[in-house]
């Protein structure tokens, strides 16, 4: 047991591991508190056991961190990550974890189960940052970026900014994406950041999304899904986003160089009393304040739903690229069977286009 007398604390270990059938609990004052945990020596940290904490525990090894498949992290916010933060910084709020490792190749896993306070923070960053196991919360922030370094801010009323700092300089070995999911994420009406930046020419495919990832609500309007790719970075979504609601759907953003939405894959905004915001690759007519991918490519079985289920208007649906789009999917924003209009789909491009529209 870790009992934490102040707001904040720093505490250097030479090793910080949770072993199969063991049990460690943080006593914080209050869950805004923050344990900072940093290792020194060069022992990635295994979470294999039990890690409790009424509050936030941030876990920093230069290494990296795998929480294990039996491995189970109860907080009201988990943040590990390979970048360091200056003490000074951390006990001011600035928390701006800005002092980048040596080690390329070090990574931050979840293969198990990450529970969520009511807004809580969950972030995995490192060069390589992948979910495989299950993160899950209500109203909670999830961030899995693949960056060297970063910076978050809070705002209160569980409001959170997050922003990558240096790009990835080089590929970590053995992985097809700086971050990935294959598990799921389910944050009942949370937001949900997977993000990386690389630096030009390391490696394309960025951020690949499989698995679940739901923002949706059974008592507000949906969440808000971002998978960005940045300036130079592939996107390729495999899996289920879903932003739906017992009332309006949410919002998702899809964003990168290059977009690519695959056969089996379900992006979904809808809500019961109207439908939300879905972007792929850009802003309407390629005007607004989002980057525009290059290229974006919606495969034949593609679904993307912003439908109204019951009554109320459609939601809106925005393909665009600046140079090619490849639009084979499935495109729905119809207003609710119970009354309501149909919503706004448009699919375009500056350069070649191919497909609906």
């Amino acid at each position: 047991m870790v009992r934490q007398h102040s707001h904040k604390t720093v505490v250097n270990w030479n090793g910080f591991s949770i072993e199969g059938g063991e049990f460690t609990r943080f006593v914080q004052p209050g869950r805004n508190s923050i344990a900072l945990n940093r290792v020194v020596t060069n022992q990635p940290s295994r979470i294999n056991g039990r890690l409790r904490a009424n509050g936030n525990v941030w876990l920093i090894n230069q290494n990296g961190v795998t929480v294990g498949p039996g491995g189970e992290v109860r907080a009201h916010g988990f943040l590990a990550t390979t970048a360091d933060i200056a003490d000074d910084n951390f006990m001011g709020g600035h928390y701006h974890l800005d002092l980048p490792r040596p080690n390329h190749n070090a990574r931050v896993v979840n293969q198990g189960r990450i529970s969520l306070g009511e807004r809580g923070l969950g972030a995995l960053v490192a060069p390589h940052a992948r979910n495989d196991g299950v993160i899950h919360g209500r109203a909670s922030n999830v961030v899995i970026a693949g960056a060297e370094t970063f910076a978050v801010d809070f705002y209160g009323d569980g409001l959170i900014h997050f922003a990558t700092g240096a790009p990835v300089s080089r590929r970590p070995e053995d992985v097809d994406a700086l971050v990935e999911n294959n598990g799921a994420i389910l944050v009942e009406g949370g937001q949900v950041l997977l993000t990386a930046d690389a630096a030009e020419g390391i490696i394309d495919q960025v951020v690949k999304v499989g698995g679940k990832v739901h923002a949706r609500s059974a008592y507000s309007d949906g969440g808000t899904i971002v998978p960005d790719g940045g300036r130079s970075g592939t996107v390729a979504v495999t899996g289920t986003l879903d932003a739906s609601s017992a009332r309006r759907g949410g919002k998702i953003e899809v964003r990168g160089r290059r977009v690519e939405v695959g056969p089996r894959a379900l992006v979904a905004a809808c809500g019961k009393r109207g439908g939300g915001s879905i972007r792929i690759g850009g802003n309407p007519h390629g005007k607004g304040p989002s980057r525009n991918a290059d290229t974006v490519v919606l495969a034949p079985e593609a679904r993307i739903l912003a439908d109204a289920t019951i009554a109320g208007d459609g939601g809106g649906i925005v393909v665009y690229s600046k140079r090619t789009a490849v639009i084979d999917g499935t495109l729905t924003a119809r207003g609710g069977p119970r009354g309501g209009d149909g919503g706004f789909i448009e699919t375009s491009a500056a350069g070649s286009y191919r497909g609906r529209g």
